[in-house]
């Protein structure tokens, strides 16, 4: 027993979070470095049905900077629930035809700082209603401060 302990007590255990992977068949994440996640890949967001299960979960508090992909299609509930150090959005999607859940997408974004740039790129050609909605049950609604809509929106 006493050779088991000792042999523990100089091992090291690293356990780090993903930084990338899957969010859908044709869908890919990635959180680099700087605190960006990209969502990038053609369709369809997997629906998660709780903020535990997103692949990114681990990774929210400090993300600064949200890209989404111009063929991104659906985005989850929760997707990027408690993003509270959220600065900037780049959404590039030329269309988002299912946004579930709206009023939980977003919640509680930028809160921890002086709020978020929303850029809606060129590729744009329409903004998901109710994209940053949240219904009067919830008392965190992202704090949004300055929004720039492209040229091609509808």
């Amino acid at each position: 027993m006493t050779i088991l302990i000792s042999l523990f007590a100089f091992s090291t255990i690293s356990v780090s979070a993903a930084t990338s992977g899957t969010c859908g068949t044709n869908l890919k994440w990635t959180v680099d470095d700087s605190g960006t996640l990209t969502i990038s890949g053609d369709g369809n967001m997997k629906s998660y049905n709780s903020i535990s299960a997103l692949p990114w979960y681990s990774q929210r508090a400090n993300i600064k900077k949200l890209v989404i992909g111009e063929n991104v299609t659906s985005i989850s509930k929760y997707a990027f629930h408690s993003f509270t150090a959220l600065t900037e959005v780049n959404w590039n999607a030329k269309s988002v035809a299912d946004f579930q859940q709206s009023d939980i997408v977003f919640y509680k974004a930028g809160q921890s700082g002086d709020g978020i740039n929303v850029i809606f790129g060129n590729s744009v050609e329409k903004i998901p209603a109710y994209m940053f909605y949240t219904s009067s049950g919830y008392s965190y609604a992202p704090k949004v401060t300055n929004v720039t809509i492209g040229n091609n929106v509808i």
